[in-house]
């Protein structure tokens, strides 16, 4: 079966994204051909049509600015797959996230700036800043943030992080952090 995102979802948005198949996007049937999934122009500006193979399970794709250096990344959320689990990655364009797949002629995936498994992460929030409306991962290792153009898009992101971390479906509500907030513990000693 092929997908295609709804005109609610590819409609033209600020932080240029698609969703597809998520909970806020019916899906609907059609595209050019068997086990792609077509998206619409993503909200860019060239008005070009990005395929993607329906078994790489993307699951919500757009640009978005990483927190750290404030550049627009192309992010992707992945679905759970046989042998990979749901994930978070991100490119530097839309343009390498398609050359890299279309380059390797299968659907083993692109090869990312950065992959982030969303079952590792110990939890995913909203960062509440006056300024910014940001997605915060946190991981074993580190915090990874996502700046968001508008409050919308931000909680559509986060309920399809927080659906695909904790691997089940939601009904009703949006799911809720794992943790309401982080309190670090830490002693220091006297060096004599």
């Amino acid at each position: 079966m092929m997908h295609s995102s709804s005109s609610n979802a590819t409609a033209n948005t600020s932080s240029d994204q698609t969703a597809i198949g998520t909970m806020d996007s019916p899906m609907a049937t059609a595209g050019p051909s068997k086990g792609s999934v077509t998206t619409g122009s993503s909200g860019t500006s060239r008005g070009s049509s990005l395929v993607i193979p329906e078994a790489l399970n993307v699951v919500l794709h757009g640009y978005q600015r990483k927190s750290k250096t404030n550049k627009k990344k192309y992010f992707v959320v992945y679905g759970d797959l046989p042998g990979l689990p749901a994930r978070l990655e991100y490119f530097d364009s839309e343009k390498k996230f398609k050359q890299s797949f279309m380059k390797s002629g299968s659907c083993e995936g692109p090869t990312p700036k950065r992959s982030i498994t969303l079952r590792s992460c110990f939890n995913i929030n909203k960062r509440h800043d006056t300024k910014k409306l940001v997605i915060a991962l946190y991981t074993k290792d580190d915090k990874f943030c996502i700046l968001f153009e508008n409050e919308e898009e931000l909680n559509r992101w986060l309920r399809t992080l927080l659906r695909l971390q904790r691997g089940e479906e939601s009904v009703g509500d949006p799911p809720k952090p794992s943790f309401a907030f982080i309190r670090w513990y830490s002693s220091i000693s006297r060096q004599d």
